[in-house]
């Protein structure tokens, strides 16, 4: 299976204020063969953890690395 993550399942899965779309949305990230992420959603998801969930530099660079490390995922 093949998904585009948007600017929310991002934030749902590394936030995970939101047990059950949490649990969701980790789940389609691990069980897709690729996840499509654009480059779009990835601005939009370090913007909002550092504004609305005051997340530091540091560990908002940490989560955008884990995500590009992850073999299932490419970004344009």
């Amino acid at each position: 299976m093949r998904v585009t993550a948007d600017t929310n399942v991002l934030l749902r899965s590394y936030v995970a204020d939101d047990v059950k779309q949490a649990s969701a949305a980790v789940e389609m990230l691990t069980k897709a063969d690729l996840v499509a992420v654009s480059l779009q959603s990835l601005c939009e998801f370090a913007w909002v953890l550092a504004r609305q969930y005051q997340v530091a530099r540091e560990n908002v660079s940490a989560a955008i690395r884990a995500l590009l490390d992850t073999e299932n995922v490419v970004v344009n």
